[in-house]
């Protein structure tokens, strides 16, 4: 069997159905966790983080004459994040998980800072930092799966500002929505695509307009179970 159990991160545009999936998928009688994300950390462990990205800032303070606060956070986040999902994914009497589910995870921090910087800089032509890199080439051993959902813009739109979770995009005029699901698309596509070429991680592709709940949760489970088969 795995010593380790499978890790993936949820992905996809606002509204496309990332934390109704993500709570499906939360099964403890699959022995799988779902809902894993960079937010809400304890501060302890942010705080031990901290100390531990003073090289990464360091070298992002070197290599840009300006950076965003966003990024010195997600630095922190992710690098607490990673330490965390070690712990997680340890195989003990107490916890054997077939698979870990994130929420939000690598894929979505480095894909919104793209995201972001790409709005700010009205391109998408940005250069990867090295604490990036970094961020990549360790994750790549990390990660086994990215499972992305999407959907016909309309509806995304329309889900955005239907919902009671509060939106930054959701008062916005349709044609800000329309760049802000393009630009975030292509920043998943390039973070995905970085990740690929880096490790061996597989990618399953959802359209929530056309897939149900139970079924994408039904495939999901099929691969983890497929996954989780002896060698």
């Amino acid at each position: 069997m795995r010593s380790m159990p499978l890790v993936a991160e949820i992905v996809g545009p606002s509204g496309a159905g990332k934390s109704t999936l993500s709570g499906t998928l939360n099964d403890a009688e699959r022995n799988v966790r779902a809902g894993l994300t960079v937010w809400g950390l304890p501060f302890s462990m942010l705080l031990a983080a901290a100390f531990l990205s003073v090289p990464a800032l360091i070298g992002l303070c070197a290599e840009r004459k300006r950076f965003r606060l966003d990024e010195i956070k997600q630095i922190i986040r992710l690098n607490a994040f990673y330490r965390r999902l070690k712990k997680e994914s340890g195989i003990n009497v107490k916890s054997n998980y077939k698979a870990l589910f994130l929420d939000e995870g690598i894929v979505f921090a480095l894909a919104k800072l793209r995201a972001d910087r790409a709005a700010d800089a009205k391109t998408h032509k940005i250069l990867t930092s090295k604490w990036e890199e970094n961020a990549l080439n360790r994750w790549s051993e990390m990660l086994n799966a990215v499972i992305w959902l999407d959907a016909p813009d309309h509806l995304l739109i329309e889900r955005i500002r239907c919902r009671t979770k509060q939106h930054r995009m959701k008062h916005k005029p349709d044609d800000e929505i329309y760049e802000f699901l393009a630009r975030y698309r292509a920043s998943y596509e390039q973070i995905i695509n970085e990740l690929k070429s880096r490790g061996r991680i597989s990618v399953i592709k959802f359209r929530t307009d056309d897939a149900t709940i139970d079924r994408m949760a039904n495939e999901i489970f099929q691969f983890v179970e497929r996954k989780d088969a002896p060698y």
